[in-house]
């Protein structure tokens, strides 16, 4: 009969073909023993020799409380020969002889049955190396523990504890998950000061070194260049040391005798270190040491992140001081237009308290033309990146008269999509009134200059012509009937250019300086010039209506208008090719309308710099009022004038 003695002593040669190769491995890799009743080992397997460390002739003859294992402790049972016959199987750690010196522990799971029958009782015993399969249960659980300390340990930090809370937390998870850590620390830098400030989780040293403790740099961290390149510094007997620090010495006062320092380092900046401290010597073995570098890794993300939070919280303070006392107005929107923050300029402005208009809807404070966009997010986005004269708006602001804004808009996006905006108010009162003195400037200087050359042209070339027509008209008398046909044709026709001349020079005067204008007002003299025009122009017919009725404006008002239709027509004579052009006059409820449309061929508006158009608009804007310019090619140009008045 083949039994388990066979295999121990690799007997198999009456074991079937088929099973043989089977039944080598068994004898190969398999862990047994037979023993007795007591323990005694009877016979054992070259496996159970390499597992235990022990030879063949050590074992056989020794009984299994030979094997040193964790149950040294154990009240209920002093050896594994104890706890096999007290329940037939047992796991926990053997300690193997030969790599006794390193501390060498193997995982077994052991497994033992009586044998029945014979006449000796006998015990069959197997042995599984289980030691990976529980070194990787450790690291899971390892794990678990860190990841629920790091995950209390930044709920901590996403809910902005202050430093001092959040290592604390950080320290005392710490040694609740490292056993062989005694004490542990956060020493926070000053370097100006040459101080090192102490955050621990005391436990043995609570006479000498608590929280808040102060060190002084040079005198206690000895190799401090090596924790700035990045480098840890363990030291694995503090007794051994020639010289020591005070710190080293308060360690060895309260029992501890080695210690481990990580440095922390902050977006490159070395800023403290992590000290774990321990009463046992050369406490930081291999499985421990990941563990540690993980945890103190977690502590210095969380610092990270704490001075991070503080230096947010410090920009924002500084950035809402600035805010507070900046002289623009800044408001701030979110994507469906309700303003997030306003500042004190932005409430001086609309007259607005800040918490009757946070989470307002922006059109509460910035009115919009509702003809155009269907809400003031619309518009906010429409305008952003027009021209600045498109972004003035009138603040209702309490005390001045009348104050006029430039919104600076920069708006927020998200993938495209807008997400926000920031508006920025700026008081462009003055600015706007220095502009306008420099039109009204630049218009009186026109106007200076149109009287002078109005009075040179009625004086000067204006009596010349009278003069030369007097002369013709005695030639006229005094060769009456002493000319030929052709010759008296020729001067007739000669004093009909003169006359022609006096009639234009008189007409040019007129128009640069109308008398009528300030005798018969605007609506006779637009008139007047529009009939002249079409006298010299014959090729262009002007058709001029108005409701005004005798209605006077400011003489600034009336000047304007008037030079305003004088510039339409001059364009429309040099540009459009037009033969009709269009003008109507129109007064209602406070404001003149001046409207002109032509059959022209249009002229590109974008591409139009002529000194014409620009004095037109200046002379508009200067009067506070409203100019739109339609004209595309082949569609002619429509020109729009509103200005509103004191009537």
């Amino acid at each position: 009969m083949y039994t388990i003695e066979n295999i121990i002593m690799k007997d198999i040669s009456k074991v079937p073909g088929e099973n043989r190769r089977l039944t080598e491995a068994i004898c190969d890799s398999a862990c047994i023993s037979i023993s007795n009743a007591n323990g005694d080992i009877i016979l054992v397997n070259d496996a159970f020799c390499k597992i235990t460390g022990y030879s063949e002739d050590e074992l056989i003859g020794s009984n299994h409380r030979l094997l040193k294992s964790d149950l040294h402790s154990n009240e209920f049972y002093n050896d594994i020969w104890s706890a096999i016959v007290e329940f037939g199987s047992w796991a926990g750690q053997v300690c193997n002889k030969k790599k006794n010196g390193e501390n060498y522990w193997v995982y077994l799971k052991i497994q033992s049955f009586r044998e029945v029958g014979g006449s000796v009782e006998k015990y069959i015993t197997t042995y599984n190396d289980i030691t990976k399969q529980k070194q990787f249960e450790e690291r899971v659980q390892r794990a678990n523990k860190h990841l629920k300390f790091t995950h209390r340990l930044f709920e901590k930090v996403l809910h902005n504890g202050s430093i001092d809370n959040i290592l604390k937390i950080a320290l005392w998870g710490f040694r609740q998950n490292i056993s062989s850590c005694s004490w542990v620390a956060v020493t926070l830098f000053d370097q100006k000061k040459d101080e090192a400030n102490i955050i621990c989780q005391n436990s043995v040293l609570e006479s000498k070194l608590k929280t808040g403790t102060r060190l002084s740099l040079s005198e206690n961290f000895k190799d401090i260049d090596t924790l700035k390149n990045g480098g840890a510094i363990y030291c694995s007997d503090i007794r051994k040391n020639d010289e020591k620090t005070d710190l080293e010495c308060d360690f060895i006062d309260e029992g501890l005798v080695s210690y481990y320092l990580i440095p922390i380092i902050d977006n490159e900046e070395f800023i403290g270190t992590i000290i774990i401290a321990s009463n046992l010597r050369d406490f930081l073995v291999n499985e421990i040491v990941e563990t540690i570098e993980e945890y103190c890794y977690s502590i210095s993300i969380a610092i990270h992140h704490s001075n991070l939070h503080k230096y947010i919280a410090e920009s924002d303070s500084r950035l809402n001081r600035l805010l507070e006392v900046v002289n623009e107005g800044v408001i701030h929107i979110d994507a469906n237009g309700k303003i997030q923050y306003i500042n004190p300029k932005a409430c001086y402005y609309f007259n607005a308290k800040a918490e009757s208009v946070f989470n307002q809807d922006i059109g509460y404070l910035i009115k919009y033309n509702k003809l155009f966009y269907s809400n003031c997010v619309e518009y906010i986005n429409s305008i952003a990146n027009m021209p600045a004269n498109n972004r003035q708006i009138l603040l209702p602001c309490p005390i001045k008269k009348e104050v006029w804004g430039l919104l600076n808009i920069t708006l927020e996006k998200n993938t495209g999509k807008f997400c926000g905006a920031i508006i920025l108010i700026t008081d462009i009162s003055d600015s706007l009134k220095i502009e306008e003195l420099r039109r009204r400037t630049l218009i009186e200087g026109e106007e200076n200059e149109r009287k002078r050359f109005a009075h040179d042209l009625h004086d000067g070339l204006g009596q010349t012509i009278a003069a030369a027509n007097m002369y013709v008209n005695a030639l006229e008398n005094k060769l009456k009937g002493k000319l030929t046909d052709d010759e008296w044709e020729q001067l007739l026709k000669t004093k009909e250019l003169v006359n022609r001349a006096v009639l234009e020079t008189r007409t040019i005067s007129h128009n640069i300086m109308p008398n009528s204008l300030s005798e018969f007002g605007l609506s006779q003299t637009i008139e007047e010039v529009c009939e002249d025009i079409s006298k010299i122009n014959e090729k262009l017919d002007i058709d001029f209506n108005t409701d005004l009725n005798g209605v006077r404006f400011d003489n600034d008002i009336e000047l304007g208008i008037y030079r305003a239709t004088q510039e339409i027509i001059n364009n429309t004579l040099k540009h459009s090719k037009a033969s009709l052009l269009q003008i109507s006059l129109r007064y209602r409820a406070g404001t003149i309308m001046l409207h002109s449309l032509d059959n022209g061929i249009g002229m590109p508006i974008k591409n139009t710099k002529g000194l014409g158009q620009e004095s037109l608009k200046n002379r508009i804007k200067a009067l506070k009022g409203e100019i739109e310019i339609y004209s595309s090619k082949g569609e002619g140009t429509i020109t729009k004038i509103k200005i509103r008045t004191k009537t």
